[in-house]
């Protein structure tokens, strides 16, 4: 039988055997058996399991299989990393490691004695996590992790299971359960990662749990940037994050993380609207992961074109990222005119240089930067370009304006042109407003594909070389409107050369102030 839990959490009997941790309605022995023995087949298999035993037994300490490998076998799933708790001298321990297999050490904290180990095995890249034990024993170690489903170990000596907390429980039960209060507190990222559990393996987190991150929200502010983004990117990774996200602002997390979206809530808006600019936001976001969910069938001949990019690095979290921001500069941009009538002219420029500070504060690369504020100060294009549609003023050339402009990233702005459709509700909205936004994603995307994507292989006129040294201009951020505007330009045919291009450059000194390329366009 399970042991008992205490009132903290914890059991009473620390070690169980492979089998004795397990009532009879959690897992059959059989079926444990066979989980484990799969996994422990798995380990086997890598070259890396000789290596590290046998570097354990000539440095004589005990190593133990823990955490996730452990949670991921009990669901099915391939283990992600193999991550082990070494009884002394884990770093020294994992650079042995990493020097016999030829692969890369990485010093992850010298304090909490953490390393990693990077080596390939046939084309695949495996990753070995070493962390010295804390504490006198193994159960004691596994005290000081984040959750219950991450706190069971498997002793590759003798076999024997270590789950003094009931991990297969809480695994069985699909929850997300903390090991102690003390713990979160003690790393509160892992605040955030009770999220990323949640919504990584569609657990729910437990009242006790969630309770505790609701008091303890604000600690979120003393975690480095890095560590937030990388926590939010896995979320946002996840095919439903929008429920993720609605729990992570119920907690209070959301507003610690972002104390820019704060004010859009109660921000009532204008007729095309049927609700405040939060509520809108989080509906946009909702209907994001519908599109996303919606792709193959609303798109057909486009949907791989759509995978594809959201592949690429971190393209689907920016997009969601953008979506949760598109409208977060309307706060600061709310006015009434003499008949009583909302608007927030010029939100989205506001909302860009918002959300390039976000940017900032995350630590995200400067594609990523671009890719972001990209996303909030165009949101509303796709939007203006079905008004001109359906004035019967839309032009090819301004198609394909659109896509010179924003090549491939223009489809993620259709995506979240459509999610913002689908939320804006109001009683001065076509109701199928959003039907129209879709047919003409469709049309714009087939341009796309058979004219302008054949357009980025002519190579540019000039580079941003050419403007230092011919021009003697300064790198900046007008580089990239600058090469834009000679781009549309060499595109329509009316450059065609590099001598012409720099004269073109130097006869439009706007170029180098004023707003980005493309304001004036639509």
């Amino acid at each position: 039988m399970a042991a008992a839990r205490d009132e903290t959490g914890r059991g009473s009997n620390f070690t169980h055997s492979i089998f004795a941790c397990f009532s009879p309605w959690e897992y059959d022995k059989s079926a444990m058996s066979s989980f484990l023995t799969h996994l422990q087949k798995k380990w086997q298999s890598l070259k890396a399991s000789s290596v590290v035993e046998r570097l354990a037994r000539h440095s004589r300490v005990r190593l133990f299989l823990v955490g996730g490998p452990i949670r991921d076998a009990f669901l099915g799933r391939a283990p992600v990393d193999w991550d082990f708790a070494v009884t002394r001298d884990a770093v020294s321990f994992a650079r042995k490691v990493a020097d016999t297999l030829q692969g890369a050490f990485v010093l992850f904290d010298e304090t909490w004695k953490t390393a990693r180990v990077v080596y390939s095995e046939e084309d695949e890249k495996i990753t070995l996590d070493f962390a010295e034990m804390r504490g006198k024993s193994p159960e004691e170690d596994l005290g000081f992790r984040d959750f219950r489903i991450n706190a069971m170990a498997l002793d590759l000596t003798t076999g024997s299971l270590l789950d003094p907390f009931d991990g297969a429980r809480d695994v069985e039960e699909k929850t997300v359960s903390m090991v102690s209060p003390q713990n979160l507190v003690e790393d509160p990222l892992r605040l955030l990662r009770a999220f990323r559990f949640s919504a990584e393996l569609g657990f729910r987190i437990s009242v006790e749990t969630e309770e505790v991150i609701r008091e303890k929200a604000a600690l979120i502010t003393t975690v480095s940037a890095e560590r937030i983004r990388e926590e939010l990117f896995k979320i946002l990774s996840t095919p439903h994050s929008a429920e993720t996200i609605l729990s992570l602002h119920s907690t209070g997390l959301l507003f610690a993380i972002f104390p820019e979206l704060s004010p859009t809530v109660g921000v009532s808006q204008n007729e095309y609207h049927h609700l405040d600019v939060w509520g809108h936001t989080l509906l946009a976001s909702r209907e994001l992961d519908v599109v996303l969910d919606s792709i193959d069938r609303w798109f057909p001949e486009q949907a791989q074109g759509f995978r594809d990019f959201l592949a690429i690095r971190s393209h689907l979290p920016i997009l969601k990222l953008a979506t949760l921001f598109h409208d977060i500069g309307k706060p600061h941009t709310r006015t009434r005119d003499d008949l009583g009538a909302t608007h927030f002219y010029g939100h989205e420029t506001s909302g860009e240089a918002i959300s390039r500070e976000i940017a900032e504060r995350l630590r995200l690369s400067n594609e990523e930067k671009h890719f972001l504020t990209l996303l909030v100060r165009h949101h509303l294009e796709p939007g203006f370009l079905l008004r001109a549609k359906k004035r019967g003023e839309l032009t090819r050339r301004t198609l394909r304006r659109f896509f010179r402009q924003h090549q491939e990233k223009g489809m993620a702005l259709l995506l979240l042109a459509i999610a913002d459709k689908r939320a804006t509700l109001g009683a001065a909205t076509e109701k199928d407003d959003w039907k129209q936004m879709v047919a003409l994603s469709g049309e714009m995307l087939t341009l796309y594909k058979e004219e302008i994507k054949e357009e980025e292989k002519i190579p540019p006129l000039i580079t941003g070389k050419d403007l230092i040294t011919e021009l003697q201009l300064t790198p900046g951020p007008k580089f990239r409107k600058i090469l834009d505007a000679v781009r549309q330009e060499q595109l329509e045919g009316n450059l065609r050369d590099r001598d012409e291009a720099l004269a073109y450059v130097e006869a439009n000194p706007a170029l180098l102030s004023g707003p980005p390329l493309g304001e004036s366009h639509l």
